[in-house]
């Protein structure tokens, strides 16, 4: 019994033991993934954890963000355009409205995101803030861009990646013209550099963009230098040494720009960047120590080469540039002009080569009218963002300020050319003009019919059946140039119009069929009143025109010749003005000042015109030129404020303060004149000119005031005519010579009702001075000093 019962207990154990150690392998393989699971949590720091998160973060995720990111780099890249004509960017800078529609961007950012979700404690989480940040960037999202960038350096314990995202922050801040910060940031990065390893060449190559920006070059060479070993593939490689080779070159150094490009042409480089720098190493290659036959020969080459067809304009360049440098002006700009006919696809070239010939126009044959023209293009297609586009659209600014008078002179010595004429001559005169325009009409037409005839040749495919014709090509609209000149041979012809019906006329009623028709200038006449009417579509057709268009605006009345002179003669004091203070051209300023005196003697510009060449004169010097500009103001303009800036140069300063004070005196005068008090009158008029031997702004007032006060004294007033006519002949500027020939022909019985208004008397003592304007010397006012406050 006893047996039996231990025996039975010892097989319940055994069994139970058996059980037992059939499920040991299955609580061994939970406890196992249970501890895997908790070892490997992102919240998990365990080297074990963070082995497996970095293993999953950089074979999925980044790894793919990372090669997407390099296929939106290549497409920056090849969506980049260089501008050869200057020292290439080191960074070329992206156009974001390109950039931002970049198809894998939101890709990057997808994949780049998950180790910041999903991996928070793997190494790549920095990494992967960066990849958004770039791309945040080119979507031209720059605020949250440089945001994470920001939030990198503050959060990542490693130096590489705080480096990497301050390197980036600094290019963001280059694209904002942030120089400032940029510079604050580099030199942040500059105390990690010791530290640093994969983003040495960043780091260099972005301080060299930095310093080229401001033209330091010394420096940026320094930094290129350093970035050279870093560069491993052969392209970034190749632009480094060419802009190297460039810096020393515009330096002189052609000894170490061969070197160089040397070694560019050995790293078998991009086309566009082996054929500028065969174009360039020639230049550096004991180019100039060559006989002009041999350098002629060498472009002709470059030319004749078919692979080079597309960089023809680039080729004409160079040779203008050559030709220009050894004085060859018009073999300068013979080439130019071929290099603007064979412009390709390169809009810095197209923008250079209109730049060069406006340059050569402006700077070495003196040709304003053509300068202007091209100037116009060079305006149009030059980068607004580039640092040379103020200095280019001021230049051009003043061109067409010189253009617009130099056309007012011309169009109406035209106008009074054909005015003087006898109706014979100018009878046959129009004849040809409309002869000539009916022949460039009936041209006009062939090209349109011919044009009409090319679109009809396209398919429905879209494909010309001629594959060498191209129907946009000729379209007037798609070439910059001639848009350019169409719009100045407008400007000149017809200056400003509003766009409206009836804008040839200058009066917009109907002609009278009785009166004399007046036309347009001599040389607009066969530009512009051509065919009024409609234009027809039939080539053989002849236009009809209108001859009074022709005739309509001569001016044969004497009203209508007077306002010709007065605008040739305000054109012509603009011109010179802008010759002196805007182009720095002194002795054309001279020219045209003395021209205007010739022609206009005694006109209201020249007393401002001969202190403008005295002003000239003592600034050269020129003895000759300052005794005839003193001499002519003395003789003919003794009381004029410019001959008391002679005498005096702190005149206006003095006189406008004398003038506040004499302003009180004047008011209390003319009160007693109104009362016919003549004696109290003459008293404060004495006074006047006691007080004041210099005169005030207000001198023409007390000067009349002084002859109507005599009036009051006398019974025959006939002898204060005389009075009156030199008051006239004295005050020529002043507001009141109209009531003063009105005075004097009342008392001479002739009729004239030129002005009726009394005396004029200050309201307000205050005598306001015309400021000078900005061009002129601080000493010399712009035109005639303001009325006091009544005459304005």
């Amino acid at each position: 019994m006893f047996f039996s019962a231990l025996y039975y207990r010892m097989q319940h154990y055994l069994a139970s033991s058996i059980h037992r150690a059939k499920k040991a392998p299955a609580l061994l393989l939970i406890g196992a993934v249970y501890f895997l699971l908790s070892a490997c949590s992102q919240n998990n720091n365990s080297f074990v954890a963070v082995t497996y998160h970095n293993l999953l973060a950089r074979d999925n995720a980044f790894f793919l963000a990372r090669e997407r990111m390099k296929e939106v780099e290549k497409t920056v890249y090849d969506q980049r355009l260089d501008n050869f004509n200057e020292i290439l960017e080191v960074i070329p800078p992206f156009d974001s409205t390109k950039t931002k529609s970049i198809v894998q961007l939101d890709d990057v950012i997808k994949k780049a995101s998950m180790p910041i979700r999903r991996h928070k404690n793997s190494m790549y989480v920095d990494d992967g803030y960066i990849l958004v940040g770039r791309c945040r960037m080119y979507k031209a999202d720059f605020k949250l861009g440089m945001e994470t960038y920001k939030f990198v350096n503050h959060s990542s314990p490693e130096n590489e990646q705080k480096a990497e995202a301050m390197i980036y922050l600094m290019r963001a801040y280059m694209a904002q013209n942030e120089y400032d910060n940029a510079y604050t940031v580099s030199e942040y990065v500059e105390k990690l550099n010791p530290q640093l390893k994969k983003n040495k060449r960043e780091f260099h190559l972005t301080r060299a963009q930095y310093y080229r920006h401001f033209e330091e070059y010394e420096k940026c060479v320094e930094e290129l230098n350093l970035a050279l070993p870093e560069i491993s593939k052969k392209d970034p490689k190749s632009r480094t040494h060419f802009i190297l080779g460039q810096i020393y070159q515009d330096q002189g150094n052609d000894t170490l720009a061969y070197k160089h490009y040397r070694k560019v042409l050995k790293l078998n480089p991009p086309f566009d960047f082996a054929f500028y720098t065969k174009l360039y190493i020639a230049q550096v290659g004991h180019f100039n120590k060559k006989s002009k036959k041999e350098i002629d020969r060498y472009f002709k080459k470059l030319l004749a080469d078919e692979k080079n067809s597309e960089y023809k304009d680039k080729i004409y360049y160079e040779m203008a540039r050559y030709e220009i440098k050894q004085k060859n002006y018009a073999g300068g700009e013979q080439n130019l002009k071929k290099s603007l006919q064979n412009k390709g696809n390169n809009k810095y070239q197209t923008a250079s080569s209109y730049l060069a010939m406006g340059e050569l126009y402006f700077e070495k044959l003196n040709n304003f009218q053509l300068a202007k023209v091209y100037y116009d293009s060079a305006v149009m297609n030059w980068d607004t963002k580039h640092k040379r586009y103020k200095e280019i659209s001021k230049r051009h600014k003043i061109l067409t300020e010189l253009a617009e008078q130099t056309e007012i002179i011309q169009r109406n010595d035209s106008l009074l050319t054909l005015a003087a004429m006898d109706s014979l001559a100018l009878s046959r005169f129009i004849d040809k003009v409309i002869e000539r325009d009916i022949a460039e009409a009936k041209k006009k037409a062939e090209e349109e019919k011919k044009r009409k005839n090319r679109s009809d040749d396209f398919s429905f495919t879209g494909l010309p059946n001629d594959a060498n014709t191209s129907p946009a090509s000729t379209f007037y609209f798609s070439n910059p140039g001639q848009v350019s000149q169409g719009y100045s041979e407008f400007l000149r012809v017809w200056g400003k119009r509003k766009n409206e019906d009836n804008w040839r006329r200058a009066k917009k009623e109907e002609p009278i069929v009785d009166a004399k028709p007046e036309p347009q200038d001599s040389a607009a006449v066969a530009k512009n009143n051509t065919t009024d009417p409609k234009e027809t579509t039939d080539a053989d057709a002849t236009p009809k025109v209108d001859r009074n268009n022709y005739l309509k605006n001569i001016p044969f009345s004497p009203e209508a010749k007077e306002l010709a002179n007065t605008e040739i003669k305000d054109a012509q004091y603009k011109l010179g003005k802008i010759y002196d203070f805007k182009l720095y051209l002194k002795d054309s300023a001279v020219t045209t000042f003395k021209k205007q005196i010739k022609r206009y003697p005694g006109n209201d510009h020249e007393p401002e015109e001969l202190y403008l060449m005295y002003l000239i004169a003592k600034e050269k010097p020129d003895a000759k030129l300052l005794a005839y500009a003193k001499n002519e103001l003395y003789t003919k303009h003794p009381n004029s404020t410019y001959t008391k800036l002679i005498d005096n140069p702190n005149y206006l300063i003095e006189n406008k303060t004398n003038s506040k004070k004499a302003a009180v005196l004047y008011k209390d005068a003319y009160t007693y004149y109104t009362t016919k008090d003549t004696a109290a009158t003459d008293s404060l008029i004495a006074s006047y000119y006691t007080t004041y031997p210099e005169g005030t702004t207000i001198d023409d007032k007390f000067a009349l005031l002084n002859i109507l006060n005599e009036l009051n004294k006398k019974a025959d007033r006939k002898p204060l005519a005389d009075s009156l006519d030199l008051f006239i002949e004295n005050y020529k500027a002043s507001k009141l010579v109209g009531y003063a020939e009105n005075i004097r022909d009342q008392i001479t019985g002739k009729k004239n009702e030129k002005s009726k208004e009394a005396v004029p008397v200050l309201e307000t003592p205050v005598v306001p001075v015309e400021e000078k304007p900005k061009e002129l010397p601080t000493q010399q006012p712009d035109g005639l000093l303001k009325p006091p406050a009544d005459e304005q």
